[in-house]
């Protein structure tokens, strides 16, 4: 077996004489002491923040969660606010998130317009140490009974992880009274640079409507762009945000992480891990620096930013048909090097309050920074046929208006007929599925023959009893 160690020297002669204490960490040190007197200092916020011990850890050690939105509000308000959660430190070795979270929290309790926005318009729920036990004892990624807390979030029992147990009651009690809009749990990282963000690519789960026809279920399939939505507007706010890194999809050991099950099981649309390193920031010339305690508090700042202006239709939107249009986009969305198949995208637009309008306008209103995205600008027959769309105009600015609603529309009208006859358990499907996602390549195999959206019934049963099965 292959061991890797690390030998360094240091210089004691430099060291003062009332120097009484000599400290040697793999990154900056955030004790839990440390952790409570950051806490005690927060007294003068009545008005914004609520504390709550929602736990004891194994060896009795308190698990805080600070509630943070605008209490002034009135009762109507704070009922009809949606819940953002954040967690950290669930791996203790990983000290840079906790300072990643207090930047967090630094932003939230300002006076800063975006903070006040935030506090407006949302309730925060922030653990800020999920494993204070580890992080007492000095271990890097395990609890005290050795097991990685960050991999028991499907079923935790109280008596070997208690803290995880408590956080997940939690978020059950919370979703009885409120959405979860936004979930994110920070870490550090070990063998990269800067930070990135680990999210969750939805899934397609279909709905037959009859022998022949089937359709994404609009009910579990809602986002695919959406996901990249917030790591394109926080990589505006940080460039030091490395989207190389970034993944959008669940692998088979990172099923029962946070952001996976608050994703499949919570049905928390956007759900994230934000990993930013122990190690440096790497500029895009290739050198490296160091990061700092100011450094980390700055990437909470800036993703409470990014936060924000993810919460405005009109930003959002606009981000959305950049990337809708992005050849680059889809690849990073699929995680692959190219995109394969036809696709043609409808936003989920009750998601946010939107209007299809609302995104033709940006659509059109946004062509230059289209444009700008693309570095290899595409002019709308180069678009035509990356995107392998049959009826796009060769104005851009009709693409969303044209090419989105009459496609739309002609769908649901072939669809419509085709509703009427089937089982009461599909009434009502056509209407819910406006607004969710079409693609062209999953909803027919005929497309390029006659433009209808109708399966070959022997092809389409063997497929669907393979999904049922896998």
């Amino acid at each position: 077996m292959k061991y890797h160690t690390l030998t360094f020297s240091f210089d004691f002669s430099q060291i003062t004489t009332s120097t009484k204490y000599i400290y040697f960490a793999y990154c900056y040190p955030y004790s839990y002491t440390q952790l409570d007197a950051y806490l005690s200092s927060l007294n003068n916020y009545k008005d914004i923040l609520r504390f709550d011990e929602i736990g004891k850890s194994l060896e009795g050690n308190s698990l805080h969660m600070l509630i943070i939105t605008d209490f002034t509000d009135s009762f109507d308000e704070l009922a009809n606010k949606k819940s953002i959660i954040f967690t950290a430190r669930v791996h203790p070795g990983e000290s840079n998130g906790s300072y990643v979270i207090q930047g967090v929290l630094e932003f939230l309790l300002s006076n800063d317009l975006g903070a006040k926005n935030l506090r407006k318009n949302f309730i925060f729920k922030i653990v800020p140490m999920l494993n204070p036990d580890g992080v007492i004892r000095g271990n890097f990624r395990m609890n005290i009974l050795g097991k990685d807390l960050n991999r028991m979030w499907d079923e935790p029992t109280e008596d070997s992880c208690p803290t995880i147990f408590n956080t997940v009651k939690m978020i059950k009690k919370t979703l009885d009274s409120r959405d979860i809009y936004f979930f994110c749990d920070f870490h550090g990282h070990s063998n990269k640079h800067n930070f990135f963000l680990y999210s969750c690519k939805s899934k397609y789960e279909y709905l037959q409507l009859d022998e022949n026809t089937i359709i994404p279920n609009p009910q579990k399939y809602k986002l695919t762009f959406y996901e990249l939505v917030f790591q394109f507007i926080l990589n505006r706010e940080n460039n030091f945000l490395d989207r190389f890194s970034c993944t959008n999809k669940i692998i088979p050991s990172k099923t029962k992480t946070s952001r996976a099950i608050l994703k499949t099981k919570y049905n928390v649309d956007f759900s994230y891990c934000l990993e930013s390193s122990i190690a440096a920031m790497r500029t895009k010339e290739g050198n490296t620096i160091p990061f700092t305690i100011n450094t980390y508090k700055k990437i909470g700042r800036d993703f409470c930013i990014a936060l924000n202006k993810l919460i405005d239709p009109k930003i959002f939107f606009s981000v959305l048909s950049t990337i809708r249009f992005s050849k680059n986009e889809k690849c990073s969305l699929y995680n692959k090097n190219k995109v394969k198949g036809k696709m043609l995208f409808l936003p989920y637009i009750n998601n946010l309050g939107g209007s299809t309008n609302n995104l033709n306008n940006n659509s059109n209103n946004n062509n230059n920074n289209i444009n700008k995205a693309n570095n290899n600008s595409m002019n709308s027959a180069n678009l035509a046929k990356s995107m392998k769309l049959n009826n796009i105009n060769n104005n851009n600015n009709n693409i969303a208006k044209n090419n989105s609603n009459n496609k739309i529309n002609n769908y649901f009208h072939k669809l419509s007929g085709k509703i009427q006859n089937n089982n009461n358990s599909n009434k009502g499907v056509l209407n819910k599925y406006k607004s969710g996602i079409i693609s062209n390549s999953a909803m027919s195999k005929d497309n390029n023959k006659n433009n209808s959206f109708k399966y070959n019934g022997n092809k389409m049963k063997k497929s669907f009893e393979a999904m049922k099965h896998s």
